[in-house]
């Protein structure tokens, strides 16, 4: 089978440069077979295959031990699709060549044996699909593209089966999303993406939301889950590095807070959850902060960890009674009321007055205070005279 395929002629184009670089220290062809070794490269290099052949099984017949000659004849054998001549070729260019020659070899041996599995696959892909075996046949056409990349199509007809034929988006996207960063099958890949884009976006939201009624590894995975249908979904990201920080595993969460900041989507506030705070005082996982966002932004995290650390104990505190005061920090300023305080500070005096074993009086004396962090806000002092004794 011609190399047909852009992908395959690059791959191609590749394996005779390697090939046609002469090993430091090796000794020059026959003046007489170097021509015919230099006709194959080039027919081989222009897809005239069998003219290739023809020159290369004529440079190794007049020198046996020319292992350009057996390698070009090995390329060429591949090239037709003849996988019995090109393996049988391209063991003896191995035996005959330099060590300095064996990469360009092992990489043409290496491309022979996947080339064969894949079109095995491919032709048992083929008959699974023309028995309606659908699902088998996606499978075998991802199968044979994962075993040869160079060809795209096995690649394409996998992910058109997983989202318009078995309802896999999530599928078609993980191959779509390889075929998108090679620029020869970019275009096609983005739009085969753009038609599945709402599907994924439904099955990530679906996944964050089962994840969200989950527990440990369960929900982690949910949420990997969420990630990979769409990559875009930083609330799957998020919840993903909170959850991972919460049950201790460190994978998870470096995954996470690295596919962030790879998108630039890496929100330094998630920090301030208390799960992140054991982390954060390991030095190992400072050391590896420092590499993902610098010492300077961990610098500054930590400042902002320990500023909101000491903030959630001030809220933590509001709504209670200190120092014989009462106040409330925590609503939002526009829903703070001095009156509701004055009210809740009239209902402390009632339980209060349960815990005393005597007292003249109780009184509560309400006002509105400033705080620089938290604007104007109701603070309330209970009073109450002296031989007052709180249990």
């Amino acid at each position: 089978m011609p190399f047909k395929s852009p992908a395959r002629r690059a791959f191609l184009a590749l394996l005779l440069i390697l090939a046609w670089m002469p090993p430091a220290g090796a000794a020059t062809a026959v003046a007489d077979n170097a021509a015919l070794v230099a006709r194959a490269h080039d027919q081989i290099k222009n897809e005239r295959f069998v003219e290739g052949l023809a020159s290369a099984r004529e440079a190794a017949r007049k020198n046996p031990q020319d292992y350009k000659a057996a390698y070009y004849v090995a390329l060429a054998s591949l090239a037709l699709g003849r996988f019995d001549d090109a393996d049988i070729a391209v063991a003896r260019a191995r035996a005959l060549a330099p060590d300095s020659a064996r990469d360009s070899i092992d990489h043409l041996q290496a491309n022979i044996k996947a080339r064969r599995e894949s079109l095995g696959t491919l032709q048992a892909a083929d008959a699974a699909l023309a028995e309606g075996l659908v699902g088998k046949a996606a499978r075998l056409y991802d199968q044979a593209w994962n075993a040869d990349r160079a060809d795209s199509q096995p690649g394409f007809k996998a992910a058109d089966l997983y989202a318009n034929r078995l309802g896999q988006p999530v599928d078609a996207a993980r191959i779509l999303r390889v075929l998108v960063a090679d620029p020869k099958t970019s275009g096609a890949a983005d739009a085969q993406l753009s038609r599945i884009a709402t599907p994924l976006r439904e099955a990530a939201a679906k996944s964050i939301a089962l994840g969200d009624q989950s527990h440990g590894e369960q929900r982690r995975k949910l949420y990997r889950d969420a990630v990979v249908a769409d990559p875009d979904s930083i609330d799957g990201y998020q919840k993903l590095a909170a959850a991972a920080a919460k049950d201790g595993d460190g994978d998870d969460l470096k995954l996470a807070l690295k596919d962030m900041s790879a998108r630039g989507r890496l929100d330094l506030a998630l920090f301030n959850a208390p799960e992140f705070g054991p982390w954060l005082a390991d030095s190992r996982f400072q050391q590896w902060m420092t590499d993902l966002v610098g010492a300077s932004t961990l610098a500054k995290v930590l400042e902002d960890v320990a500023a909101e650390k000491e903030r959630q104990k001030e809220i933590a505190d509001a709504w209670v009674w200190k120092d014989d005061s009462w106040y409330d920090t925590r609503s939002e300023p526009e829903n703070r009321s001095l009156e509701r305080e004055q009210d809740r500070c009239d209902g402390r005096i009632e339980r209060v007055s349960s815990r005393v074993k005597s007292a003249k009086s109780f009184e509560c004396e309400c006002s509105w205070t400033n705080h620089p962090a938290y604007g104007d806000y109701p603070r309330c002092r209970l009073t109450w005279t002296e031989n007052t004794l709180l249990h």
